[in-house]
């Protein structure tokens, strides 16, 4: 029985990493396609640091089924590192906005 809940959970990681890659390789198709309507200067600027996070993380997400056979310190550690660009994703997903708001507040 112990196997079977082993297999189960290992298909349903994999269900989810699957619907996690769908997921940013959209974000990525988005941030690139919007990327010639976002203007020049400091939220330009930003755009090109989100993407290139969002490529980071589709790298990252891309090698996920890959990753169960690494040692659980290795995991530990990757776990960590997503942690940390995601809290960077969202810093610079903030400042955007906050850029944003600023400069629609110009007129």
């Amino acid at each position: 029985m112990a196997l079977f809940e082993l297999l189960m959970r290992q298909e349903t990681s994999l269900l989810i990493n699957l619907a996690a890659i769908l997921v940013i390789l959209y974000a990525l198709f988005l941030a690139l396609t919007l990327r010639s309507r976002v203007p020049a200067g400091m939220v330009g600027r930003w755009w090109t640091t989100l993407t290139l996070l969002v490529v980071l993380f589709a790298v990252g997400f891309l090698a996920s089924p890959f990753l169960w056979d690494l040692p659980p310190a290795n995991q530990q550690l990757v776990v960590a590192l997503v942690f940390l660009f995601g809290a960077l994703y969202v810093v610079l997903t903030i400042r955007i906005l906050h850029d944003v708001i600023r400069e629609l507040g110009q007129d």
